[in-house]
């Protein structure tokens, strides 16, 4: 009984440890991590491969998005401002002027504030 009673207290020992002062996975691999449905869970690398990976980007300012998307190529950022509207950033070198697109309208500043000083 007292071996029984000493296993219980290590492993609650280990739990409180894992629980309250974190996982230390000693230079270790964390392995079999799902993706993250939580804003505070962790993330596996598929997930985070996935969410930088280039793909399609939007060949209108009215294609099919949803609000918050991010997508880009080697001359822009596009960002999907409201649902099938984007807003596309020209990449240009530092120090170079800052030009968003959305449609026929160029954006001088955002809620009131200019993007360009």
């Amino acid at each position: 009984m007292k071996r029984l009673i000493v296993i219980f207290l290590i492993i609650a020992t280990i739990l409180i440890t894992v629980v309250y002062a974190g996982l230390d996975a000693k230079d270790g691999k964390v392995i079999n991590v799902a993706a993250p449905t939580e804003g505070t869970d962790a993330a596996n690398k598929d997930y985070v491969d996935a969410f930088l990976a280039p793909t399609s980007t939007p060949a209108s300012t009215h294609a099919t998005g949803t609000i918050g998307s991010v997508v880009y190529d080697n001359q822009y950022i596009y960002i999907c401002i409201a649902t099938d509207s984007w807003l596309r950033i020209e990449l240009n070198a530092w120090g170079d002027s800052l030009l968003l697109e959305t449609g026929d309208v160029i954006l001088n500043e955002i809620g009131g504030k200019s993007i360009l000083e």
